[in-house]
Order: C-alpha cells, then sequence, then structure tokens
C-alpha cells in the first residue's frame, strides 16, 4: 500500500523544515525504497514511516545540537561564572540560588542595571569583575 496523504503531510513539513533540497530527497528516498524509487509519492506506508523516523531523529539531533552550542557559548560560561560567584556567596534559598535577590541586586548594583541574560559578551567580563570583588571582600570582613 502507498504512503497516505498523513504520511506526505508529514514527510514533506520535516523535509521543509530541515532544508533538504530536491536531489537529497531523490536519494534518501531511494534509499529508503531499496533502491527501487526516487520520488516519495511511490514510496509504501512503512517506507515513508521508516524516512520519517529518520528525519524526525535528524531533527532532534539538530535541536539538541544547537542546544549545546548556545549553552557552550562564551556569553553563557560567563553567566555561570557570575551565578557561580552569588552561589559561593550563600545568595541561596531551599530551592537553590535565590533569584529574587540576584534579580534586585542586578537591578539596583550592577554595573549596568541590568538582568544578567541581558549583559553582552564584551560587557561580561567587567560584571564578573564586579561580583567577584564583592566576593572577596566577604572574605575579607569573615
Amino acid at each position: 500500500m502507498l504512503r497516505n496523504k498523513q504520511q506526505n503531510k508529514t514527510l514533506h513539513g520535516l523535509l521543509n523544515e530541515l532544508r533538504i533540497d530536491e536531489e537529497t530527497k531523490e536519494q534518501l528516498v531511494y534509499d529508503f525504497t531499496s533502491k527501487r524509487e526516487t520520488s516519495s509519492s511511490k514510496m509504501l506506508v512503512n517506507e515513508c514511516q521508516a524516512l520519517i523516523n529518520h528525519l524526525i531523529m535528524m531533527k532532534n539531533q539538530t535541536s539538541k545540537s544547537v542546544k549545546t552550542q548556545l549553552d557552550n557559548s562564551p556569553e553563557n560560561k560567563m553567566r555561570r561564572k557570575v551565578l557561580s560567584v552569588f552561589h559561593e556567596m550563600n545568595w541561596k534559598n531551599g530551592s537553590g540560588l535565590d533569584w529574587n535577590r540576584i534579580n534586585n541586586w542586578m537591578d539596583k548594583f550592577s554595573y549596568l542595571h541590568k538582568p544578567l541574560n541581558n549583559y553582552t559578551k564584551e560587557e561580561l567580563p567587567k560584571l564578573i569583575t564586579q561580583v567577584e570583588q564583592i566576593l572577596k571582600s566577604q572574605y575579607a570582613k569573615g
């Protein structure tokens, strides 16, 4: 039995979302039909589903890769450093970091008076220095 309308819609949605060109699509169809067809309209239900599953897996891996890149960006590494200093200063509550305290401090005392996530890559080093100075002064009092 040939692929159904829902599979066709899903398949072409994924192909568009993943920006797969016509030549690559034909090669994928050729591979998933055991080298029988290059047109998705001639795919069998199980072949089409196997290709859909493959494309979903590709999509999920791409999403994770982008998320990993964002998580490990220089900006986020510096933001984590700032949060690490707040953690070391014991700005915590029962569930972890005391976000109210941190956000209030950022608004009132951080050198640009804005939320942590609004600091750019160029601005963050100075913010890190600022919070490290606070930590250093706490240790000096200590």
